[in-house]
């Protein structure tokens, strides 16, 4: 009788095992349920979130009035639309026009997303070629400086040419020259109203020097009439700084046009004087030129060679 109970007693205990065991294989899928099913609920809160907005304390508040319950969430929903369906437009122009500019709405969002992307590519562009010439740019308006700050001081005074940037508005980038040629002044804008003519005669002529190291590839060069308004002092000095500049070695030929010069202006071997005459007698000196004897004298002199580097007409 005793072997029976324990027998009976193994097999119940068998049973509550294989119970327990099933028990808690169901608890463990019971809990991946709910893992997965608490991850879905987040996901579902930000995808609403990301499309609808934060939830406001009135939307929570409407929230908690809802059913949990899927299938009754569901029908609520449907009755919603079904309502929504049973609204009656008066005009039903208006709801054409409304569906109208919806599809319009949607065809310029598109169209902007494309100029959106064409003005970046253009953007790019532009700032790639920029790169390329701005830097460039500034290291010959530098150099230009350089040149054109060591004229002023040699006469005494100063000067400077700067770059003038405005960002993206190319048509508004200028160079800009200052000078000053009195000790007590500031560098003032070269302008028609600050200097007078014979100060902007001579910083035309000094600008246009510094210049002359970035033209040298020229044929050659014609100033006409720029010492017209200088004070004999200024004129001197900048007349002795175009004998220096355009007779350098490497230089293009260079003609000054003048109606009057300095008396004892210094000049080099490489300067060739030519006086245009004019007048009652011109005629006589005419009849009585002789092209052959002129190369005669030419070869004799043993000017036959290149040209003079400059020429004061």
């Amino acid at each position: 009788e005793l072997e029976v109970r324990e027998d009976a007693l193994k097999t119940e205990l068998a049973e509550y095992q294989k119970e327990y065991n099933e028990a808690t294989q169901l608890s463990e899928q019971l809990n991946q349920i709910m893992v997965i099913a608490r991850q879905k609920l987040a996901d579902t809160k930000a995808t609403a979130e990301q499309e609808t907005g934060s939830i406001t304390p009135e939307l929570e508040e409407y929230f908690s009035t809802l059913s949990a319950n899927y299938d009754e969430l569901e029908a609520q929903v449907q009755a919603a639309r079904e309502r929504a369906d049973r609204i009656l437009c008066p005009n039903p122009n208006i709801l054409d026009d409304y569906n109208r500019r919806c599809a319009e709405i949607s065809q310029l969002e598109k169209t902007l997303h494309g100029d959106r992307e064409e003005l970046a590519t253009g953007q790019a562009k532009i700032d790639s070629e920029k790169e390329a010439w701005l830097p460039r740019l500034r290291e010959l308006v530098s150099n230009v400086n350089s040149g054109f700050g060591q004229a002023f001081a040699s006469i005494g005074c100063a000067g400077e040419v700067r770059l003038v940037e405005a960002g993206e508005e190319y048509d508004r980038y200028s160079i800009e020259i200052r000078v000053k040629f009195r000790d007590e002044e500031e560098l003032q804008v070269l302008c028609a109203t600050r200097q007078s003519g014979g100060e902007r005669s001579v910083s035309t002529i000094l600008y246009l020097l510094a210049l002359t190291s970035l033209t040298n590839g020229l044929g050659f060069r014609v100033c006409d009439e720029i010492n017209q308004g200088m004070d004999p002092n200024n004129e001197r000095k900048v007349f002795g700084l175009l004998v220096q500049s355009m007779t350098r070695p490497g230089t293009p030929q260079s003609f000054l046009l003048t109606p009057k010069l300095l008396p004892d202006l210094e000049y080099t071997d490489e300067v060739t004087v030519l006086n245009i005459f004019n007048g009652p007698y011109v005629k006589q000196v005419a009849d009585g030129w002789s092209q052959e004897a002129f190369w005669r004298r030419r070869a004799m002199t043993g000017a036959a060679g290149a040209a003079d580097p400059i020429a004061v007409l």
